[in-house]
């Protein structure tokens, strides 16, 4: 997907971003927000009144997915840009604790 995305779509920029505005800026979190996630999240019928479909959650969901799909718990920080395990695990992985594990920590 991501060569698909840019062979067609890309643009270079100064800023060496994989995603920049069509005058080569940096994308603001806000601009990114209304212009690209809330009506990609509305034409896939997950648009929602409060607004709690955020796109950070994905980033969850991609360290989460990585670990339980046996990529070394060793990796996954650097793919993150953490410097600690520790970081990556309670921060992303904690939804992927048994019941029992969440227990201990509690």
């Amino acid at each position: 997907m991501i060569t698909a995305y840019l062979r067609d779509h890309h643009r270079p920029n100064p800023h060496g971003r994989l995603v920049a505005t069509r005058g080569g800026s940096p994308l603001s979190a806000s601009h990114f927000h209304e212009t690209m996630w809330q009506p990609l999240l509305r034409e896939v019928g997950m648009e929602h009144p409060e607004d709690r479909f955020h796109f950070h959650a994905l980033r969850h969901f991609a360290a989460s997915m990585l670990a339980a799909s046996g990529v070394p718990l060793t990796d996954i920080p650097e793919m993150m840009g953490h410097s600690h395990l520790d970081t990556t695990l309670k921060t992303y992985c904690h939804a992927m604790l048994t019941d029992d594990a969440r227990a201990i920590r509690l």
